[in-house]
């Protein structure tokens, strides 16, 4: 059994799949494990104490950054995170009626960045500190384009 597959149909096939940036999850873990260093030089009552608390939060951002994907199906776009609890949000490509791209300065020399997916009755859907937000936004785009093409009028 695959604890990271995702819930795919009989005929659906994957058309592009993103994850986390590395740059800031390992960013976020490092300064967690500096300040737990730190803490050993500053006074070891403190990082002792402490040291299991940040070592236990640098995991579970590890675990967060393996078990995060972001997928683009011919007809959903999806986002699964964990590995024991799952969580799967999705929403149909049919529905999407905006599509948001967010970059703040660090990100955006980075690479990384949130892409939002805004649905019919004001459902949205956030893909955050993804690698490549500008590619997943313009094969989303693409597919819209393309579904909306063959799509019958009216």
């Amino acid at each position: 059994m695959n604890l990271l597959a995702l819930p795919l149909g009989p005929s659906e096939h994957v058309v592009y799949t993103a994850t986390l940036h590395p740059a800031l999850v390992f960013f976020k873990t490092g300064v967690i494990l500096l300040v737990a260093v730190v803490g050993l030089f500053v006074e070891i009552v403190f990082s002792a104490a402490l040291m299991p608390v940040l070592v236990a939060v640098a995991l579970q951002e590890l675990i967060v950054f393996k078990s995060t994907t972001y997928v683009i199906t011919e007809s959903r776009v999806l986002v699964r995170t964990g590995i024991l609890s799952v969580r799967v949000r999705e929403m149909a490509l049919g529905k999407v009626e905006t599509i948001g791209l967010e970059q703040t300065l660090l990100a955006r020399l980075l690479g990384a960045g949130t892409v939002t997916a805004g649905g019919s009755g004001g459902t949205n859907l956030s893909f955050t500190n993804m690698s490549d937000p500008a590619a997943f936004r313009q094969r989303m785009q693409t597919l819209m384009e393309e579904r909306r093409a063959v799509a019958p009028t009216a």
